[in-house]
């Protein structure tokens, strides 16, 4: 492997965290993007590997630093809502999941995490719409019919 070549070592980060090696893939993703601070699928992808390390805010970081890169890019967004929600950061949580559907209106599984968010804010029937919508667009979403039921 060419230690010069930034894409190398985020393929290889890639390959470590597909064997769910997440801190050796947090560590070629962080190689790739010294190597090129630009490389927006490197800080997206070592998000991914900290928000699966229960790195919460260092993946937030990421995130932000992807969406600064690739701004209308609806996954990262969703994640990074993922990882407020985890820090409890409900509000800004809402947000990307909004943001998320608004660069992908059937993304399913952000109407079901805003709606989940919603309902800790006590916003039962927003919570309930987002549900419905889930559902709407895939009908065999059973993490949706569950919350749905537990709203």
């Amino acid at each position: 492997m060419n230690p010069a070549d930034a894409g190398a070592h985020f393929s290889r980060g890639n390959v470590l965290y597909s064997l769910q090696q997440h801190q050796a893939a947090v560590e070629c993703y962080d190689k790739a993007i010294q190597l090129r601070p630009d490389y927006a699928e490197a800080h997206y992808s070592r998000g991914n590997a900290l928000l699966d390390l229960l790195q919460y805010q260092a993946a937030v970081e990421s995130y932000d630093k992807t969406i600064l890169l690739q701004p209308k890019f609806a996954d990262v967004h969703y994640n990074r809502g993922n990882a407020l929600h985890a820090l409890q950061q409900y509000q800004a949580a809402l947000q990307s999941f909004d943001r998320a559907i608004t660069l992908m209106p059937d993304y399913a599984q952000a109407h079901n995490n805003r709606g989940c968010v919603l309902n800790i804010l006590l916003h039962y029937q927003a919570a309930l719409e987002s549900f419905d919508k889930a559902i709407a667009l895939r009908p065999d979403y059973a993490e949706a019919h569950n919350n749905r039921g537990a709203c």
